[in-house]
């Protein structure tokens, strides 16, 4: 078996050629694959400044008590206003009343003459 010294020297460059596509190619993939590992953590970074912002928002929103204190305080008001209402109306009618007192004392004064 004798090795043939020109198939060598002629295989030396194609080998050679492909060692460089297949390091090119590891290394296209490494920085591709880099490239996406940085642009998904500037992601996630974004994410996470966004669910703080939130969560520190949400944590000053009131609470199940606090709405329930709130709906209280307004059934509360809502009876207060009631009873607001029942002696307006009631100043309403006695001011009728003094208003058609007045109008037959103004209508006596005025046909009396005096």
């Amino acid at each position: 078996m004798t090795v043939d010294v020109d198939l060598i020297i002629k295989l030396i460059p194609i080998l050679l050629s492909l060692a460089a596509l297949v390091t090119a190619v590891i290394r296209t993939r490494r920085s591709e694959v880099d490239e996406r590992f940085k642009t998904g953590a500037q992601r996630m970074d974004r994410h996470e400044s966004r669910l703080q912002a939130l969560e520190q928002t949400v944590s000053h929103l009131p609470g199940k008590s606090d709405m329930h204190a709130i709906e209280l305080n307004l059934a509360n008001m809502k009876g207060d206003l009631g009873r607001i209402e029942a002696q307006l109306a009631g100043n309403g009618e006695a001011m009728t009343r003094i208003s058609a007192v007045t109008e037959r004392l103004e209508g006596y004064l005025l046909n009396t003459k005096g």
